[in-house]
């Protein structure tokens, strides 16, 4: 389930959690929601995985995988919170924590990452 917080140009904040499992329906709703409340600011919040390849071998593995909606099961990937927020005027911000499993332990998050875009 995803969850999307929005502030309208009007200053109005809304919050609403995109429930479905097609993420095609789910992107169609967000736009129109978003269009309706005039939005200047959105967060996304979302459960993803991260993975990553060196080679051109492992990239195109890990493409396989993706395209089956499947990183769980690629060899090194890992569990994380992601946060998308963008301003209409200060740009793009994405952020995640990844999630830590210890056997015997409650998850517990990893601390936040950054990755900035301006002007977008």
């Amino acid at each position: 389930m995803r969850c999307i917080t929005t502030v309208g140009r009007n200053g109005k904040e809304g919050v609403f959690l995109a429930r479905s499992s097609d993420k095609d329906t789910d992107s169609s709703v967000v736009r129109a929601a978003l269009a309706l409340m005039d939005a200047v600011r959105v967060l996304h919040i979302d459960q993803i995985w991260i993975a990553e390849a060196e080679s051109a071998r492992e990239v195109e593995r890990l493409r396989k995988f993706a395209e089956n909606n499947n990183l769980k099961g690629y060899s090194g990937s890992r569990e994380a919170v992601t946060y998308m927020a963008e301003d209409e005027a200060k740009g793009f911000l994405m952020g995640w924590r990844e999630i830590i499993r210890e056997d015997d332990k409650p998850p517990r998050l990893g601390p936040m990452q950054f990755q900035r875009q301006d002007g977008v």
